[in-house]
């Protein structure tokens, strides 16, 4: 399969890699933390993102993307509610590119658990 995001001169000869992944953190804080850490060349296919607090007061939390490691920030989720003793799951499939970053980031300090799932193409 060809990677879209190649030009045609620059793509593989051969085939990729692709590989489940996953990352989780335990007590994801006020701090903006980077779950994927995107690598030129690789195509990352975010499955699923469950998201628990682990108190009893209700946060916040952003999810976005970081694109091109650079200083643009589009927002998968901005200013989520997630209650006290509650999961939140993103079920929505969405695709980063080369060295496009996800992040997450909650607006107080808290107790949340998160676990993601994705796929890992390297085109490399």
């Amino acid at each position: 399969m060809a990677n879209p995001s190649v030009p045609a001169q620059n793509q593989p000869t051969g085939s990729g890699t692709e590989i489940l992944k996953r990352w989780w953190a335990d007590g994801v804080t006020n701090n903006t933390t980077v779950m994927i850490e995107g690598v030129d060349g690789h195509l990352y296919t975010v499955i699923s993102i469950f998201i628990s607090n682990g108190s009893a007061t209700a946060n916040h939390i952003q999810l976005r993307v970081r694109a091109d490691s650079g200083s643009d920030y589009p927002h998968i989720l901005r200013s989520q509610s997630i209650g006290g003793y509650e999961t939140f799951i993103v079920n929505d499939r969405f695709v980063l590119t080369n060295t496009d970053d996800l992040e997450i980031f909650t607006t107080a300090a808290g107790d949340l658990r998160v676990y993601c799932s994705y796929i890992d193409q390297d085109w490399t």
